[in-house]
């Protein structure tokens, strides 16, 4: 992905499925610039948003159990939390804006910027199929209902679905669940417990949905076994893909670590993986992992 792109995409990727197919005949004109120059408040969130996702990221790793699959959605965690964050006040209010990185910024700021970035994302690159999606459900019980300006932030920043339900209808957690599975075309069809938990008094949802082409598609009928290196320095067989080409691609060698960018569609998004060089240094990587590096 180019350097112009990067900051604002680097978080961005929620639920992912890549199409491998043949090369098309044409390439996709590529995206050289976003159409419009990012204002200093939208620099700033994008800055904070991804040091509090390798944040998010390095705390899930150590937690995690050894040879664990990990995925997780940085971008979801941090637009669901700055939701929250516009309900927030007193030493709540400080703590949530220190895990989220936002000194510097004002509330106004947070939720500006996300508003107008919400919208740059959706219709950054049309050969993609890329949707983002908030919604905040409440329990109609009056005792725990939002306040109207509230709500009208919801609706008006983050353009979430804005609806109360009664929590201890059998209806609710499913047309919650209905949404989400509506939102990231059936890849999450589950997201609250069903009955909703007698405790619950809210939920505040991000939904993100990514489906691309490769730039340059790999051909399928070259697909043969080949090694992996595991962590503990055992060998896997698995399938290994090839172009059967020379393709561009983004490609760096420091530290230790090899990096490889693979472009979607018009290259406005790529899949970026980092593979230490040695296997079992992959733990030392992950949690050297940060927004600078």
């Amino acid at each position: 992905m180019r350097s112009i792109v990067r900051p604002l995409l680097a978080a961005a990727i929620g639920i992912l499925v890549a199409q491998c197919g043949e090369p098309s005949l044409t390439a996709p004109q590529p995206i050289t610039a976003l159409p419009r120059t990012l204002s200093a408040a939208e620099t700033g969130l994008i800055t904070a948003d991804n040091r509090f996702a390798f944040n998010l990221f390095g705390e899930i790793a150590r937690q995690a159990s050894p040879d664990s699959n990990l995925f997780v959605s940085p971008l979801s965690a941090a637009m669901a939390l700055a939701m929250a964050y516009n309900g927030a006040g007193g030493t709540t209010q400080a703590e949530m804006q220190q895990v989220l990185q936002l000194d510097g910024l004002t509330l106004d700021d947070v939720d500006q910027s996300y508003r107008s970035l919400i919208a740059l994302l959706r219709g950054l690159d049309p050969q993609v199929a890329f949707t983002i999606a908030n919604s905040a459900w409440y329990d109609h019980d009056p005792r725990y209902a939002p306040t109207p300006d509230f709500l009208a932030t919801m609706k008006g920043y983050f353009d979430a679905r804005v609806e109360s339900l009664d929590f201890r209808s059998p209806s609710a957690a499913p047309t919650i669940n209905a949404w989400v599975s509506d939102q990231t075309h059936g890849k999450i069809p589950t997201i609250v417990p069903d009955p909703i938990p007698s405790d619950a008094v809210a939920y505040l949802i991000n939904a993100i949905y990514f489906k691309g082409s490769w730039t340059a598609r790999f051909d399928k009928g070259l697909t043969r076994p080949g090694t992996f290196r595991l962590a503990n320095s055992a060998a896997a067989t698995v399938p290994m893909m090839k172009h059967g080409r020379t393709v561009r691609v983004g490609y760096a060698r420091a530290e230790g670590v090899t990096v490889l960018d693979l472009p979607y569609g018009g290259e406005a998004f790529s899949m970026t993986i980092a593979l230490p060089q040695d296997a079992a240094g992959i733990d030392s990587l992950v949690q050297g992992l940060t927004e600078e590096r």
